[in-house]
């Protein structure tokens, strides 16, 4: 189409006829570069096709609809080479959609150098060409719009998921009266209505704070976004609710609404107000209570104090606030005691279970003797272990164990001492008195008749000596633990006799029945027989000396594995209130001037021992006045 300056020459051989065509060409190329810059600069596909389908002109966008580099790709080659038509549609005599008897908009499908099907919105208008009409197609590529229209919708849908799985309550309202427009399932159980009658209520009404809603609206009116602010609802049921959410403005058909998204932190705060008052209480405890104790860490080879009690903070001379986060070496402890301390938290580490240490703490004012009980009790994210410690000042009772094992020492030093002298004072004493004891069973054959009452006299004081100074010696003995049980066959019948014969003589002197009852036959045992003789004397001498009249009765039964033996006595008896001082060492109920019975106070002290050594066990049964049963029990056979 266009014209060159060689045809105009030899078309015009004049000058003037060839200026005017050099213009009419100049004119004609500049039209053509106005009409190229226009095609290009619309954004949809454009195509000029004339009457035989043939292709005549494309801008850019069209051939990169199509995939051609160039447009020698594509002109004089049919519009229908790169549309997708039914089978019949492809004839040559068939008509393109942009034939201009037929004029019309709609969707085609263009296929690209790929062979791939591109669907556009075109559209087509006829225009005159070269003497003629040609048919000028536009076509709009919507493989965009169809990508934005599937992200749209999935947007849409992804909201809609969102809105309906929400946690938190999210609710569209208006901005007069908070009448709730939408919301989510979650917002219908939230708020305390009905759920089918949610929508359509106005909320104004249920703000606990009225005034506080009145700002928020105003902020959202004025496109401010509110966010993390707490409200209280009240319910319809009377319940105060808090809730913390955002609000923002947003427009509703054409209306100014609120969204809110909200979430339900009722529980929430009251736990925290109640773990608020227990911290409260807690710190006032820690503050007050007078014991030492706190939680520290161990970096290195210091400690590090990250809470203390008053108490220890008190001992310090400083505050607790003072106290955090400063090392024991700040506050004056030696390394000696922070190595003692970090062994005792890693022993606590370690074992799981709390560890003890004990220590002098010097301070410039006095030393102060503490007992410690550390345990680990966490161990942070970064891996540092935390430990707390109970802190007691056991100085006094330092103390007062110093003197318990200095009193202990000396008691020890005087039962020592107490044991030597019995003994020794035993032994010195028995000799003579057993001297005296047989030259008194010699004078008894010659002595003359008025004489005989005093050797009599003579005979019973020395055996009660001698039976005081055994007493003695067995007590010297069971305290050093140096009495041992001798067990032999024997047999019991035999033994009580000889025992009862042995205190007969004292009982007669006093006018009074000394009686034995006793098995027929033989009852064989294997115990110590010194010591049970020991126990029956005791037992018997007792009986007589507190028996003024009446009898002193010596019962002896046994079963397979012990012997009971029981003397009864028709005596003074015991009060009641002396009973749990029977047994006492040196102790007897007559006291002082008043006491009218001789005799050590060892005799039962002595027995209930000897009997308890060999197994067995003592008991008393007695009323002022009417006498009293002792009754031993003791095992028959008895091993060395």
């Amino acid at each position: 189409m266009s014209v060159t300056g060689e045809d105009i020459e030899q078309a015009n051989p004049g000058t003037e006829g060839g200026d005017a065509l050099v213009q009419m060409q100049a004119r004609l190329h500049e039209a053509e570069q106005r009409f190229e810059r226009l095609m290009n600069l619309i954004p949809d596909a454009l195509v000029l096709v004339d009457d035989q389908n043939r292709i005549r002109h494309v801008n850019r966008r069209a051939l990169r609809l199509v995939g051609a580099q160039t447009r020698e790709e594509v002109l004089g080659r049919s519009i229908l080479d790169f549309l997708a038509l039914e089978e019949g549609a492809r004839a040559p005599e068939a008509r393109t959609p942009f034939s201009k008897d037929e004029l019309r908009q709609g969707r085609l499908r263009v296929l690209n150098a790929e062979g791939d099907e591109v669907p556009v919105q075109a559209a087509a208008v006829t225009v005159p060409y070269e003497g003629g009409e040609a048919v000028l197609g536009r076509a709009q590529d919507l493989r965009q719009r169809q990508r934005i229209e599937h992200a749209l919708s999935q947007t849409e849908d992804l909201f809609r998921r969102v809105f309906e799985a929400n946690p938190a309550a999210v609710t569209i309202t208006t901005l007069e009266d908070g009448t709730v427009l939408a919301a989510n399932p979650a917002a219908k159980r939230m708020s305390g209505f009905a759920p089918e009658s949610y929508v359509g209520t106005s909320l104004a009404g249920n703000w606990a704070q009225p005034e506080q809603r009145a700002a928020i609206v105003e902020r959202v009116r004025a496109d401010d976004l509110v966010e993390n602010e707490e409200v209280r609802i009240v319910t319809p049921a009377g319940e105060e609710k808090i809730f913390q959410g955002s609000y923002q403005r947003i427009e509703l058909h054409g209306e100014t609404c609120m969204l809110s998204v909200v979430l339900d932190v009722t529980e929430e705060r009251r736990a925290q107000a109640a773990l608020h008052e227990r911290e409260a209480i807690l710190r006032s405890f820690y503050e007050t209570v007078p014991t030492m104790m706190g939680v520290v860490e161990v970096h290195g080879e210091d400690i590090l104090h990250i809470s203390d009690s008053g108490a220890s903070a008190a001992f310090f001379g400083t505050t607790s606030e003072a106290m955090h986060r400063r090392y024991a070496s700040d506050l004056g402890a030696p390394a000696e005691v922070i190595q003692q301390w970090i062994d005792a938290y890693y022993t606590a580490r370690d074992t799981g279970a709390p560890a003890r240490l004990e220590y002098l703490h010097e301070r410039e004012q006095d030393a102060r003797w503490l007992s410690a009980v550390v345990a680990h009790i966490q161990t942070l994210p970064d891996g540092t272990d935390r430990y707390s410690y109970v802190i007691t000042d056991v100085t006094d009772r330092k103390a007062v164990e110093a003197e318990l094992r200095q009193a202990k020492e000396e008691a020890e030093s005087i039962a020592r001492l107490r044991n030597i002298i019995l003994n020794n004072l035993t032994h010195e004493v028995r000799t003579p008195l057993t001297v005296i004891l047989g030259f008194t069973s010699m004078l008894r054959k010659g002595v003359r008749p008025q004489f005989e009452r005093f050797v009599s006299l003579i005979e019973r004081s020395g055996r009660r000596l001698m039976l005081m100074l055994d007493t003695i010696l067995d007590l010297a003995q069971l305290e050093v633990g140096a009495v041992h049980l001798v067990p032999r066959a024997l047999d019991a019948v035999e033994l009580v006799e000889s025992a009862v014969e042995t205190m007969r003589p004292q009982a007669e002197a006093k006018g009074l029945a000394l009686r034995l009852e006793r098995p027929e036959e033989s009852v064989p045992a294997h115990f110590d027989q010194r010591l049970l003789t020991r126990v029956l004397h005791n037992l018997l001498d007792n009986a007589i000396k507190f028996t003024e009249e009446g009898e002193v009765r010596l019962l002896l039964r046994a079963d397979e594995d012990m012997l009971y033996i029981e003397v009864h006595d028709t005596g003074i008896g015991i009060d009641e209130l002396y009973m749990e001082h029977l047994f006492d060492e040196f102790s007897q109920e007559s006291t002082g001037l008043e006491r009218t019975y001789q005799g050590s106070g060892l005799g039962l002290a002595v027995s209930k021992r000897l009997v308890e050594l060999a197994g067995g066990h003592i008991e008393v049964e007695s009323r002022k006045g009417r006498g009293s049963v002792f009754t031993v029990a003791v095992p028959r056979y008895v091993e060395a």
